[in-house]
């Protein structure tokens, strides 16, 4: 099963970089596989470190893939590390392993720390769509339009229907990724 999480790690220069991604958990270790090249990667493989973030705010799902760089952060106290500041729990994550692999290596990690902050209230549709989302807009490229605007489509049926304020927000982000780049598409086609 794949669980979507929150990745903050930190660069040489301590300055930290924040993204949503795709976990596993075998047993005890936490399975990371982010893209060739990315600075989670790059990050963690310099510092084998990283925070992993349980989060239902959508609004920092859909910041990262829209480019809004802008995040609530605090220092972990003790650690050289960031979390988000509204998260429902973190872990500090060292790296156990390296997989390498030409897209896709596998980085595995060990739960160094694990601290439970805030209640989880229970899944919402509209927070499960704007996650879907961001997914989808994070394959723009990869994807067919039609097939991105098809599921986007059919997702803002629970933002309206069960979305708050923050998850309206991010969802109109995530459209707007979606519209500046078959603008972008239109352009070249010309």
């Amino acid at each position: 099963m794949i669980f979507e999480v929150v990745i903050i790690t930190i660069d040489s220069d301590n300055i930290p970089n924040v993204a949503p991604m795709g976990i596993t958990k075998i047993n005890d270790v936490i399975v990371l596989k982010p893209f060739k090249p990315s600075q989670t990667l790059e990050n963690i493989l310099n510092t084998k470190n990283a925070v992993l973030n349980i989060t239902t705010d959508v609004e920092v799902f859909a910041a990262c893939i829209t480019g809004k760089k802008e995040f609530d952060l605090e220092p972990i106290e003790g650690e050289k590390a960031f979390r988000l500041k509204n998260t429902i729990s973190f872990s500090h994550l060292t790296l156990e392993k390296f997989i390498d692999d030409d897209i896709r290596p596998q980085l595995l990690m060990k739960q160094k720390k694990v601290c439970q902050l805030n209640e989880f209230l229970g899944l919402n549709r509209a927070q499960a769509a704007v996650v879907e989302g961001s997914i989808l807009a994070s394959r723009l490229k990869m994807l067919p339009i039609k097939k991105i605007r098809s599921e986007m489509e059919y997702l803002r049926i629970a933002i309206s229907k069960t979305g708050g304020v923050a998850e309206k927000k991010a969802w109109s982000w995530l459209e707007d990724a979606v519209k500046n780049y078959e603008k972008e598409i239109k352009k070249k086609l010309k």
